[in-house]
């Protein structure tokens, strides 16, 4: 997964389904070997936004909402989050994070 991408945008539009084949139209970014999988969100996902969200705002801690949701996949997913911007990642609780950038 690819945080922050225009790549994500497209990840947590597509409907039906939890993991599905990658589309061909979709190539790797930069430091990612390949993109296999995309996964969209269900109802679990939403809750876990939510939940997130909430706690997040109440701290004065609130990352971007794509941020939010696609790190709220993740976690929902059981996945390690790969990014180049870990400060808003971290954020969440719970999620396991690996920079790909030294910061």
């Amino acid at each position: 997964m690819r945080a922050s991408s225009p790549q994500a945008a497209k990840m947590a539009a597509l409907p039906e389904g939890n993991v599905r084949p990658a589309l061909a139209s979709l190539p790797p970014g930069p430091g990612i070997v390949s993109l296999k999988y995309l996964i969209d969100f269900d109802e679990e996902t939403c809750r876990l936004f939510g939940k997130e969200r909430s706690r997040l705002r109440q701290a004065g801690s609130l990352p971007g909402d794509m941020d939010l949701l696609i790190g709220a996949t993740a976690l929902r997913h059981g996945l390690t989050m790969l990014t180049n911007n870990s400060n808003h990642f971290r954020r969440i609780a719970g999620l396991r994070i690996e920079s790909l950038a030294s910061e």
